[in-house]
């Protein structure tokens, strides 16, 4: 109807102008005639169709005029819509179906009609002044309404989004961390980062309402989706716990026993000192596990060291029992750190233990052998004998008897006072059965033999002569022993 209306406008125009040039050819000419011809009687006649016609045009232009205000000029666009020749009414139908596009993350897009979603226009007061405006001014803009111009049907909104997938949680991924986890290897490895599809149900109608009535054409969802992850799997962070931990699971530390075992620390143990913590990391608890480690060495090393093989001086190999107090032993402390740096230098080694003890014969420096046997006190250093001392011990085959096994040194004390009689100047203390070295000057020169015990045995402790004799045996021990020296009573 426009473009008609518009077309027949124009027409009208082009007949007026020629009718306006056929008007003054034909007056021109009937001028002529009415001068040159007096007596002509019908000389105005002739003007009149010619008005007819140029008012008839003249109307027809303004009638036209009138009826193309009501309609948009060519080129008008309003929220981005061409409105061109529509009417108010004709713009506000075509403005409302517009289509909207709808967003999510990964690509996916809805297409629907603004009326389908609930959007409508409920002012036509700023359509009709765009309207005047452009005709007013005589030229096409592109012009947009205020958003108290739109309004929106929750209900049909709500209906509408309800239809999308997308926003049902079903569908929806939260994002999730990068994470460690441990391998069937034995190893720890980092877990890749999932993406994720979470959308907020009533940020996302906030969103759709704020986009529809602010006159927009693209919902886009992908703003306040949760898609990445905090912690990635190149996070430095989690690639170096990672090394760090594996470094631990790899190392492989043998440590030699005294009797040719091993006790090893590998991946067999270390794997089981892993585990998650109260928020489902993944760690590695090594100070306490390893200290744990480091007990049961200990407590196996101690095992082991009940009976020693020693070898007497007459190169008899016998067995001695060892109390738990005076057996092989670890230096615990010192083990542990040693253990933490080489597990976290992922080292493969072979060693022996850090011992505090350690009754092997051949590394002793310097020890004491008492023979009952023999009643015979030897002092080594290394494997020379380099004093011997007669003793007398318990009185053989009673509860006096001299008790045999590894002891050292608990102390040494000038004068003594035996709570069953006697005084000794030299008393040196091997055992927590009461029994030591120490001199006797009660003893008689001549009972210092190898059946002496038999009859003038001691309570239990190891008689030794000294200036009551004629002898400093007792002094020079008690200047000599030390408390890392083996005891040998057998």
């Amino acid at each position: 109807m426009v473009e008609y209306i518009l077309s027949f406008e124009k027409s009208y125009s082009s007949m007026y102008v020629v009718a306006r040039k056929e008007g003054r050819n034909t007056m021109h000419q009937q001028s002529k005639r009415r001068y040159h011809s007096k007596g002509t009687k019908h000389k105005g006649i002739a003007t009149v169709p010619c008005l007819i016609i140029v008012f008839a045009i003249i109307t027809g232009m303004a009638v036209m005029s009138a009826i193309s205000r009501h309609y948009y000029m060519d080129g008008t666009t309003i929220q981005g819509v061409d409105c061109s020749k529509l009417s108010v009414e004709e713009a506000k139908e075509r403005i409302e179906q517009a289509e909207v596009t709808i967003k999510f993350f990964g690509g996916k897009e809805y297409h629907v009609q603004g009326t389908d979603i609930g959007r409508h226009i409920v002012d036509l007061q700023e359509l009709e002044k765009i309207l005047d405006e452009e005709h007013k001014d005589g030229s096409t803009k592109e012009f947009n309404l205020s958003s108290e111009a739109f309004t929106v049907d929750q209900n049909q909104m709500l209906e509408y989004l309800k239809s999308l997938k997308e926003l049902d949680s079903s569908n929806m991924q939260t994002p999730k961390n990068a994470y460690l986890e441990l391998g069937t290897n034995g190893l720890v490895k980092i877990i890749k980062e999932q993406l994720g599809n979470k959308v907020n149900y009533n940020s996302a109608i906030n969103l759709a309402k704020q986009e529809l009535k602010a006159g927009g054409f693209v919902i886009d969802f992908t703003a306040i989706t949760e898609i990445y992850p905090e912690v990635k799997s190149s996070d430095p962070e989690l690639v170096s716990k990672m090394e760090q931990m594996n470094k631990i699971l790899s190392a492989k530390i043998e440590l030699e026993l005294r009797d040719g075992s091993l006790f090893t620390l590998d991946n067999k143990i270390t794997r089981t000192w892993v585990s998650k913590d109260e928020n489902g990391e993944l760690i590695l608890e090594l100070d306490e596990n390893l200290m744990a480690f480091v007990n049961d060495l200990n407590q196996t090393v101690q095992d082991l060291g009940k009976t020693i093989e020693y070898e007497t001086p007459s190169h008899e190999v016998i067995t001695v029992s060892v109390i738990e107090m005076n057996r092989d032993c670890i230096e615990q402390e010192i083990e542990f750190d040693e253990l933490k740096v080489e597990l976290e230098q992922g080292k493969t080694i072979r060693r022996s233990p850090n011992y505090k003890i350690l009754n092997v014969q051949s590394e002793w420096k310097s020890h004491i052998y008492v023979s009952k046997t023999a009643q015979m006190v030897y002092v080594f250093e290394g494997t020379e004998i380099i004093r011997s001392m007669p003793c007398i011990t318990g009185l053989k085959g009673t509860s006096r008897e001299t008790h045999t096994g590894l002891f050292y040194l608990i102390l040494k004390q000038l004068e003594k006072d035996f709570k069953l009689g006697g005084h000794s100047k030299y008393w040196m203390m091997y055992n927590y059965y009461g029994e030591g070295f120490h001199d006797a000057s009660w003893q008689r020169e001549e009972w210092f033999t190898p059946t002496g015990y038999e009859k003038h045995g001691s309570h239990g402790c190891v008689n030794l002569k000294d200036k009551a004799h004629g002898a400093d045996d007792a002094s020079w021990l008690y200047n000599y022993i030390t408390k890392d020296m083996p005891i040998i009573v057998d």
